[in-house]
């Protein structure tokens, strides 16, 4: 049985308006005010106790409807739905990594606390206004600044949500995702907004397809190569290793989408040299296989190719061999593997 208590109409209409995520909501907002002084463990327990806590709770207050009321107000104003997040909910690991430390920039600001308005309009307004004046922060203005309510008054305050109860869900999943935009403590509009940020920030700095495509998933060998070139050039990507859902090619990704730049050319000149690096590394490691194959060329060809090796430091054929590899790389391969 989930709870001991016989529950009126009042409560239970709004009871069932709650889902998981409004209860865990409700349990942090209250869990100061001694609802959970069981433990000092910083996990959410089971929604089923959460449930039982939350119930408990507002059965024992003196003014337990009313509060029950003002945690109504809190989960419609800061709650996002699916709908909210449907660019996110198929994410993989890639977008989660990035969503995860864009979050935890939005924690970390000094910005203002959005309040939750209440117009006299409101039919619990009254009771509300009592609870309120008894608690901290909270205050009772004219409504100058809203034009449907300018005779009125109304009442604002803001629920101290705590951003440390956060640990129920695994780390970079979707689930703990949706838990830390859910305990921002900002309005739904306030959040939509800066969702909507993230969506055309996230299409602007995921690395193109058309940077990767020479990146061949199944290859171990270029994986290894790459993790360690990227490892070198780019220390501070390092974390990434001690997280076990990303593989090599994920974390060859995640470095090029978290890559630092002033301009979107110079990730591109990057993975470009890097590339050429890797085929480099390819001849060099080819080194007896070769099999002697004379082309007939112009003058002028075999001039150019001179400077060419001149300047590269690298003999005739090398060039040769590096020019059609990326020219075989650019024309015939698609997502590492052969079109022809």
């Amino acid at each position: 049985m989930l709870h001991k208590y016989t529950i009126n109409s009042d409560f239970q209409a709004y009871l069932d308006d709650f889902d998981d995520a409004a209860y865990e909501l409700i349990w942090t907002y209250y869990c100061s005010s001694s609802l959970y002084n069981r433990t000092s463990s910083l996990t959410l327990p089971s929604i089923e106790r959460i449930k039982q806590d939350v119930i408990e709770y507002f059965h024992n207050s003196k003014i337990g409807l009313t509060e029950l009321q003002k945690s109504h107000l809190i989960v419609k104003n800061r709650l996002i739905s699916k709908e909210d997040i449907n660019w996110i909910i198929n994410a993989d690991i890639r977008l989660i990594i990035w969503l995860d430390k864009e979050i935890f920039k939005l924690n970390n600001l000094n910005y203002l606390i959005d309040p939750i308005q209440i117009p006299n309009t409101n039919p619990n307004y009254n009771d509300l206004k009592r609870s309120l004046k008894s608690q901290l922060p909270y205050t009772i203005t004219p409504t100058l600044q809203l034009e449907h309510f300018l005779s009125n008054e109304y009442i604002y305050f803001t629920p101290n949500i705590k951003k440390h109860f956060l640990n129920k869900y695994p780390l970079y999943t979707i689930d703990n995702i949706t838990n830390k935009l859910n305990h921002i403590n900002k309005s739904i509009e306030s959040k939509l907004i800066e969702i909507h940020r993230l969506e055309t920030k996230w299409k602007n700095t995921k690395t193109p397809d058309n940077l990767i495509k020479w990146i061949d998933r199944d290859n171990k060998e270029q994986l290894n190569w790459a993790v360690n070139y990227l490892l070198k050039m780019q220390p501070e990507s390092s974390y990434l290793r001690n997280i076990d859902l990303i593989d090599n090619y994920y974390f060859i990704l995640i470095c090029f989408d978290q890559y630092h730049y002033n301009h979107p050319l110079e990730r591109q000149i990057f993975i470009e040299k890097m590339k050429k690096t890797w085929s480099q590394k390819k001849f060099r490691d080819a080194g007896k296989t070769k099999k002697p194959h004379h082309l007939p060329l112009t003058k002028a060809t075999v001039t150019q190719l001179q400077k060419l090796a001149r300047i590269k430091n690298m003999k005739e054929h090398q060039i040769i061999e590096l020019l059609v590899d990326e020219a075989f790389h650019n024309e015939a391969i698609s997502n590492g593997k052969e079109i022809f």
